[in-house]
């Protein structure tokens, strides 16, 4: 019984199929394309995070070196027209457990502590070819990025804390070397409106905003995979009762895995 169930699924879901292709054989022109594809990605890469936080007339200052970090990725693709693909996606990026950084005391003294950076964006982007064969391609983007950052320790001087606001990012994508390596770049700007509670009890404001960048270049190793060496950095710059500006800088570096079957 299962097994005749099972046939009688696959003979539902195949007639369909075999017709549309049948009726594309006899037509004149090429015959349906797909217009909805997903990709996904992970990677491996470092992560570096600079912290300067207003505190009782000095800056405490919170430095890490590079720590081994991963990102993993998913999106939607659609095929909106001949030359505009429409991309639904969702990243994530974090450190590796906890990265060791040296907190620096207003008096001078330093202590070690171990924390999490974590980054999340959700975005919405068109992407207009701008030549017949595709070598250019020019998207702009509308997401919503989240930066956080968890000390192992919350009784020290280091908050724990999140930043998250609308993104708005113009990427420019170039192929080079036989359209088999793609260049990208991507200015953008944020508004932070997510100010976490731990940087407010220190007298940051409840906004501001982040000017940052991405870049990369994508090899093409086959129809549906293709490598991918990726840069990010953020800066995120936020004013305070203090008279001085709170500053969080970011660097994500990920070599990483792109497979769109």
């Amino acid at each position: 019984m299962r097994v005749r169930a099972a046939l009688l699924v696959f003979a539902l879901l195949y007639a369909p199929a075999t017709a549309a292709h049948a009726d594309a054989g006899e037509s004149e022109g090429p015959g349906p394309r797909q217009t909805f594809r997903v990709a996904a990605s992970a990677g491996m890469g470092v992560t570096l995070r600079a912290v300067d936080l207003p505190s009782d007339g000095a800056i405490l200052q919170l430095r890490s070196g590079l720590y081994p970090a991963f990102e993993v990725g998913f999106a939607l693709l659609h095929e909106t027209t001949d030359s505009v693909t429409t991309r639904l996606g969702v990243r994530y990026q974090s450190s590796l457990l906890r990265q060791p950084v040296i907190e620096l005391h207003v008096d001078g003294s330093e202590r070690a502590l171990g924390l999490r950076s974590h980054r999340l964006e959700l975005e919405l982007a068109p992407s207009l070819r701008l030549d017949q064969a595709g070598r250019w391609a020019l998207s702009p983007s509308l997401a919503y990025a989240l930066l956080n950052l968890r000390p192992e320790v919350h009784h020290l001087l280091t908050p724990s804390y999140s930043l998250g606001g609308p993104l708005l990012r113009l990427s420019l994508s170039v192929a080079l070397i036989a359209e088999r390596l793609l260049l990208h770049i991507g200015p953008e700007v944020q508004y932070l409106l997510q100010v976490g509670d731990g940087l407010r009890e220190h007298g940051v404001d409840t906004s501001g905003l982040a000017l940052g960048a991405e870049a990369g270049l994508e090899l093409q190793l086959s129809a549906t995979l293709s490598l991918r060496m990726g840069y990010r950095q953020k800066h995120a710059l936020i004013g305070s009762s203090e008279g001085r500006h709170f500053r969080d800088v970011s660097h994500f570096g990920t070599l990483s895995l792109v497979g769109k079957p």
